[in-house]
């Protein structure tokens, strides 16, 4: 009877929540740009004259590179035994996505181990003329555009990891300002011709708004 009279109850521990470090958060990180917002705007909407799939391509191949080329600066600091999981901001794991076939598996790897599979099939694309066509005649697939979108959400995956793990890292090599950059521009374009969902920039959002590329809710 010891129930009902309130005895031998289980007390319930709240544990204090863990405050994130975020870094990157800081004023004299958020503000640190090569180029200004303004500037980056005006790179973003489509050339007239120029085909639409034609500009998505290019930046999609930029970005790519900028993203490749930002990560190949730390990647000695991206290892198994400091990134076991692809982590981002906000206690985010990302699961890598094999849709090879009818069965669709999701396996948790290491960051590098993600990081090199997001690569590898970017490169695989921009580089595959069925999907990227460069020469002339040939016309884009039906399914471009869910190509890019994609690669843009791999992609962002990508930066979202660098500044969980890695910021120190950009910071040593005076590199913060680039990283912001390149983040900035990324987010204006995908902005512009709808490449990513909201929910998948989560969590970076902070950042995002402190930087000014989207509103406070």
């Amino acid at each position: 009877m010891e129930w009902l009279m309130g005895k031998g109850k289980k007390k319930i521990i709240v544990e204090p929540e863990i405050k994130e470090d975020k870094p990157y958060m800081e004023e004299f990180y958020s503000n640190s740009f090569i180029r200004e917002m303004s500037e980056l705007k005006e790179l973003v909407p489509l050339p007239p004259s120029i085909d639409h799939n034609e500009w998505i391509a290019t930046n999609t191949l930029a970005f790519f590179n900028q993203v490749d080329l930002l990560y190949g600066s730390v990647c000695e600091k991206c290892t198994t035994a400091v990134c076991p999981t692809m982590s981002a901001p906000g206690a985010v794991i990302y699961l890598w996505y094999d849709d090879k076939g009818k069965k669709i598996t999701k396996t948790n790897v290491s960051a590098p181990q993600y990081i090199d599979y997001v690569m590898t099939f970017c490169h695989k694309s921009l580089h595959d003329d069925a999907v990227f066509p460069t020469k002339f005649g040939l016309k884009f697939p039906a399914t471009f555009m869910t190509t890019v979108r994609k690669m843009f959400k791999l992609l962002f995956h990508v930066q979202a990891h660098m500044y969980y793990a890695h910021f120190y890292d950009f910071v040593n090599h005076q590199l913060c300002s680039h990283l912001n950059t390149v983040l900035m521009n990324f987010v204006l374009f995908e902005q512009e011709f709808h490449l990513l969902e909201p929910k998948e920039t989560a969590p970076l959002d902070d950042l995002l708004q402190a930087m000014g590329v989207i509103s406070q809710s």
